[in-house]
């Protein structure tokens, strides 16, 4: 049972923020059965767009530590010389 109400405290709070999204960036004159079809499927597929979400931040986070690592290697990889 608490799953349900996890997935629906979820939906309510990403259809507001639909909601609330459609009344600041929309178009004045667009219909509002698509506002309505935006708003519901953000409702249903929050959990998705949670997980991409997940996704694109561990990404980021092995991209920077990537980074990090061949950075301190290509310094200790000068040449005598040049030091």
């Amino acid at each position: 049972m608490l799953l349900w109400q996890i997935y629906l405290c979820g939906a309510f709070i990403s259809a507001a923020g639909a909601s609330v999204a459609a009344d600041l960036f929309s178009e004045r004159d667009a219909p509002s059965t698509t506002r309505a079809r935006v708003i519901v499927f953000a409702g249903l597929a929050w959990p998705v767009l949670l997980v991409g979400l997940l996704q694109l931040i561990c990404i980021c986070g092995l991209a920077n530590a990537m980074s990090t690592a061949l950075g301190a290697r290509h310094v200790s990889r000068r040449p005598a010389a040049a030091r």
